[in-house]
């Protein structure tokens, strides 16, 4: 009797930066592949890592292998696990708290790159409206209307008529008429640096925890990939994550 039969976990491939190759599937490692804890790996550089994703343990970051020598999955879960760092959580009391307190540091915009604000929170009627400001070369100011409706437009062609590498912090303003100067303690809505992520590099990511999470409530499955994003990207706008994932069913149905 082998207790460790008993005990076989299997993990599914979220990333894969570089190349890694597994014994039993003879090959090189793919997203939504499932590996078991006893499949020997081998990473071809140093520079390489994998991410994986257990419905009952989250994430895992296997990185820093020093060589190519082949190991089983658990002694490199054991030896090479990069620890999470921390992301602050959104918390804010009220509809404007949260939303403000989502728009800070580094933001994950996804898809569009778009928020819509509830109406019956935040009603936006002209001539009123939401601007972005930012200083490319760090002296002089540019300033965006990024408001078209009741949705703010945060995508690179809105904000950044004219590319800008690095991308500059983007001071997020609510003005009372397009002309006037915001009062800037109560007309400050956000100040972050925008992360952008083609979706198709992001969306087969997101589709492998979903399919490891077969069964689980959607909020599960949000939490886990809102997560994730945080992780190797930046934390994601909720609004926006929440838009996107229905956009691409990437959510279980209710």
């Amino acid at each position: 009797y082998d207790c460790r039969a008993q005990t076989t976990s299997s993990y599914r491939v979220v990333r894969i930066v570089g190349y890694v190759e597994s014994s039993i599937l003879k090959r090189g490692l793919q997203i939504e592949d499932v590996v078991q804890d006893g499949d020997k790996l081998k990473f071809k550089g140093k520079e390489d890592y994998l991410i994986i994703f257990h419905p009952k343990t989250g994430r895992k970051k296997i990185q820093g292998v020093p060589d190519d020598h082949p190991r089983e999955l658990n002694v490199l879960l054991q030896s090479f696990l990069k620890p999470d760092h921390p992301v602050s959580a959104s918390r804010g009391i009220g509809y404007m708290a949260e939303l403000e307190s989502s728009l800070k540091d580094k933001v994950l915009l996804l898809g569009e790159c778009t928020i819509e604000l509830d109406p019956t929170y935040f009603l936006i009627k002209a001539p009123a409206t939401i601007k972005a400001q930012y200083k490319p070369d760090g002296v002089n100011k540019v300033t965006v209307v990024v408001l078209k409706g009741q949705t703010i437009h945060l995508d690179k062609k809105t904000l950044f008529p004219s590319a800008h590498a690095p991308t500059p912090k983007v001071l997020l303003l609510y003005f009372l008429e397009e002309s006037s100067e915001p009062l800037l303690a109560e007309n400050f809505l956000g100040n972050f640096v925008p992360v952008y992520v083609e979706d198709h590099v992001v969306i087969p990511e997101v589709k492998s925890i979903s399919k490891a999470l077969t069964g689980s409530p959607a909020d599960t499955v949000k939490k886990y990939i809102s997560q994730y994003l945080a992780q190797e990207y930046a934390k994601p706008q909720p609004i926006n994550l929440e838009a996107w994932l229905k956009s691409h069913h990437l959510l279980p149905d209710r």
